[in-house]
């Protein structure tokens, strides 16, 4: 994927249709403006703490061990 600035990639694995485990994401290294380095690093940090993932044809959200509801995405229009 795309953080904003670098690309990243990591392993993950499902059960149960719904539990979720993300290995840590590694990425390019490429400089870019710090607050936008900051914010993907904030993401790069947060993706591997996700638990749970629920799915529809529009969107996906992602929920910690706690049940907080920390990643929406939807599609693009």
């Amino acid at each position: 994927g795309n953080g904003g600035c670098n690309t990243y990639n990591s392993t993950y694995q499902v059960a149960d249709g719904f539990r979720l485990l993300i290995n840590p994401v590694s990425s390019t290294q490429v400089a870019c403006d710090q607050a936008i380095m900051d914010q993907e690093n904030a993401y790069f940090a947060l993706l591997p703490q996700m638990t749970r993932f629920q799915a529809t044809t529009e969107s996906l959200t992602l929920t910690d061990t706690n049940g907080t509801v920390s990643m929406m995405f939807s599609t693009a229009r």
